[in-house]
């Protein structure tokens, strides 16, 4: 008698696994349907290396006054649009100024304080790769902010880099200190083209 309740136990067990592969089996041919999904939350509009320029180094004389020099941008400009616009929505795309001061106008000497006065300052930015960020040639850098490249709205989103380019100085005195003269280049990025 005690071996008819374990062999009753054991059918049983073995009835629902049975049962359970036969389900199995059957629920494998049938199609269906799921849901999937993802959420992309907007980024932002970001500067991620701007240009410097390098007017390299000359001597003092008369042919100074009215020099325009001339020479190939080294460091490209690089902006991330992560925001997620597309062509139509406002503040779609993107645009760069930039204005090149320091506080008057001309470049201030390191060593002695005094003043380059320039006559224009002018750069004409490659586009980047794909065509989506377009150098936009400017002058009179010295004199106001202007715009030097713009992001294509709709198209340049991610990570956009200009190549090359070229940036001039014309100089307006040659009655100056021998001396490094520098200024400083105000970069603005504002939505929107």
């Amino acid at each position: 008698m005690k071996k008819t309740p374990l062999l009753l136990a054991t059918a049983l067990i073995l009835t629902g696994i049975t049962s359970i592969k036969a389900h199995a089996t059957t629920a494998s041919g049938y199609a269906g349907t799921g849901d999937a999904s993802v959420t992309l939350t907007a980024g932002s509009l970001n500067f991620v290396q701007v240009p410097d320029f390098d007017f390299g180094s000359h001597p003092l004389a008369s042919s100074l006054t009215g020099l325009d020099q001339g020479v190939p941008v080294t460091s490209n400009l690089i902006v991330d649009d992560y925001r997620g616009l597309p062509k139509d929505a406002a503040g779609s795309g993107y645009t760069v100024t930039a204005n090149v001061v320091n506080g008057t106008k001309g470049f201030s000497g390191l060593a002695n304080g005094g003043i380059l006065e320039t006559s224009d300052v002018s750069v004409a930015l490659g586009d980047s790769e794909d065509g989506t960020l377009v150098g936009v040639p400017a002058s009179k850098l010295d004199q106001t902010a202007n715009t030097i490249a713009h992001g294509t709205e709709g198209t340049a989103l991610g990570t956009e880099e200009t190549v090359g380019g070229t940036a001039s100085i014309s100089i307006a005195n040659s009655s100056v200190f021998a001396d490094k003269y520098t200024a400083t280049i105000n970069y603005t990025l504002v939505a929107g083209v």
